[in-house]
C-alpha cells in the first residue's frame, strides 16, 4: 500500500528508532495494542522508524519503557537437550529376545542351563544365573 499523504497530515510523529526490523515491528505491535495508529518506515541511513500518534506520544514512550522492563524480567528459555528415541536399543532387545526364543526351540537343555537357579548360584558358583 502506497501512502500519498505526508506523515505530518496523518498526525504521526516518530516515537522510536531501531536498528532491527523485528524489534521495530514488536514496538509497532505495542502501539497497536494500545489502540493507536502506527507506521514503520526504513531510514536512508539503515534503520527503522516507528511513528505513532502525536497526542499519544508520551503514553507510547511510557509503554515502550514498560515493554523493555518486561522483556528484561522475562525468564529465558532453557536449552532443551534432544535425546534419541531409543529405537536402536529397542531393536537390539527384539533381536536378543528372538535369538533366545529360537534357541529354546532348537537346543535341548538351553532353558535349564540358563534359568535362574538360586542353588546353582550359591553352591555351584554359577554367577551368570543371577
Amino acid at each position: 500500500m502506497v501512502l500519498d499523504t505526508p506523515r505530518e497530515l496523518m498526525g504521526l510523529v516518530p516515537v522510536g528508532r531501531f536498528d532491527d526490523l523485528k524489534v521495530a515491528q514488536e514496538h509497532a505491535l505495542v502501539v497497536l495494542a494500545m489502540g493507536g495508529d502506527c507506521l514503520v518506515t526504513v531510514e536512508e541511513e539503515g534503520g527503522f522508524l516507528v511513528f505513532g500518534e502525536e497526542e499519544r506520544r508520551e503514553k507510547i514512550l511510557e509503554e515502550f519503557r514498560m515493554y523493555a522492563d518486561e522483556q528484561e524480567e522475562r525468564p529465558r528459555a532453557e536449552v532443551v537437550r534432544v535425546f534419541g528415541s531409543g529405537l536402536e536399543v529397542g531393536l537390539l532387545w527384539v533381536v536378543i529376545l528372538f535369538f533366545v526364543f529360537t534357541r529354546q526351540l532348537e537346543v535341548d537343555g538351553f532353558t535349564g542351563r540358563y534359568l535362574h537357579d538360586a542353588d546353582a548360584v550359591r553352591e555351584g558358583g554359577e554367577w551368570w544365573r543371577a
